[in-house]
């Protein structure tokens, strides 16, 4: 078994140790677009950090009207003016969609929506408070 993965031509996904920021892999210019795909092992939202299992791999594409970040193992996409803003609001979708959809009853959730429950609860080992916890 091989250590690289293939995401897309021209990009290669090489396996990366945990690390607390995202870790840009490849870059590529297209025309009037930079990709690049990061990989991520935490995301953290508000006052909560989720540590991965394995893994998420995620693209970054960037063209003059803003970035988005799409992950599509799991369905999400963000957007935002600035690379870190779209960053921001993958995590914020990722939180939302853990919220909405890992943590219901099956009974409430279609057939669609429990495999994606199912992914998420693959990825998330543990989920951390980012605050401080002092008495």
């Amino acid at each position: 078994m091989s250590d690289t993965k293939t995401i897309a031509t021209p990009l290669t996904l090489t396996q990366t140790q945990p690390c607390l920021a995202p870790q840009a892999i490849s870059t590529t210019s297209l025309v009037g677009k930079t990709l690049s795909v990061n990989v991520l092992w935490n995301i953290e939202f508000g006052s909560r950090i989720f540590r991965l299992n394995q893994p998420l791999v995620v693209k970054v594409i960037g063209e003059c009207r803003g970035w988005t970040n799409e992950c599509d193992e799991l369905g999400l996409f963000s957007y935002g003016e600035t690379p870190e803003k779209a960053r921001e609001e993958f995590a914020a979708e990722f939180a939302l969609t853990w919220d909405g959809v890992a943590i219901e009853p099956d009974e409430m959730l279609t057939i669609d929506a429990k495999k994606l429950k199912r992914r998420l609860r693959d990825y998330v080992k543990k989920i951390e408070s980012s605050r401080d916890e002092k008495s």
